[in-house]
């Protein structure tokens, strides 16, 4: 398991005002982990997650507000302790996370994760959106867990509506990929047979959560290693945060 690094970046400059990018992910695919057995937790979890937890946005996917995509806010399946699948999995996020890092020689500060599920049925499709274009914009990823090969793009944010040059990946379970916050993508049209079922994350810098995501929120933002140590007197909700750590 190791990552296959990708980018846009731009051609040599021949204007003092042509843009100047580079736009980084890399992908991979990870092993000897029962992606269908996780697959299953969301499906079976996938009607009380609907009752119970409110939904906010679909986050520009267009799956809508019937989707637990939409409620993104209020669970984080990387939390699931009672499934070792889900256990394994991180862990082999974090060892892919430490790689990218270690790869581009960018040091590590204390972060956070959210995760969520997004269950897509035959003739759905998760159009194109991006989650953070902001000051504090870090590094996102999705995995498959269930579904027949189907792409994925990912799209040059300089271009992506005027002359889209997507990076294409054909996804199969455990197909997973890193790539920056503000990078565009989408999944066309599914045609399998079967559910799709991925889980998407992000992780956010310790200054994201502070300024950017409500108190009663707070609680699907988990710590992602050691580093990311905070102060539960930042937070102003004035109740206990009980969080796990990732390690």
């Amino acid at each position: 398991m190791s990552l296959k690094f990708w980018q846009f970046q731009n051609q040599e400059l021949q204007s003092p005002f042509a843009p100047r990018y580079r736009y980084i992910g890399a992908d991979a695919v990870i092993e000897d982990i029962d992606f269908g057995a996780i697959a299953q937790l969301l499906l079976d979890a996938e009607d009380q997650m609907l009752k119970e937890l409110k939904p906010t946005h679909d986050g520009g996917t267009g799956l809508g507000l019937n989707s637990i995509t939409s409620r993104f806010m209020s669970y984080n399946p990387l939390t699931w302790t009672h499934s070792e699948d889900i256990m394994n999995l991180r862990e082999k996020i974090y060892t892919l996370y430490l790689e990218f890092h270690k790869t581009l020689k960018i040091d590590r500060q204390p972060m956070f994760v959210q995760c969520w599920a997004n269950i897509v049925r035959p003739g759905q499709e998760i159009k194109l959106h991006l989650h953070d274009i902001s000051e504090y914009s870090y590094l996102s990823g999705n995995i498959l867990l269930q579904g027949s090969p189907s792409e994925i793009l990912y799209h040059n944010p300089q271009n992506a509506l005027v002359r889209p040059e997507p990076h294409r990946i054909q996804q199969e379970p455990g197909q997973i990929t890193l790539f920056q916050s503000c990078i565009p993508h989408q999944v066309p049209e599914y045609t399998g047979e079967d559910i799709r079922v991925s889980l998407s994350f992000d992780f956010l810098i310790r200054e994201y959560v502070l300024a950017r995501v409500k108190p009663r929120n707070q609680r699907c933002i988990k710590p992602w290693d050691m580093m990311a140590e905070i102060s539960l007197e930042e937070f102003d909700d004035g109740e206990s945060l009980e969080i796990p750590w990732i390690r």
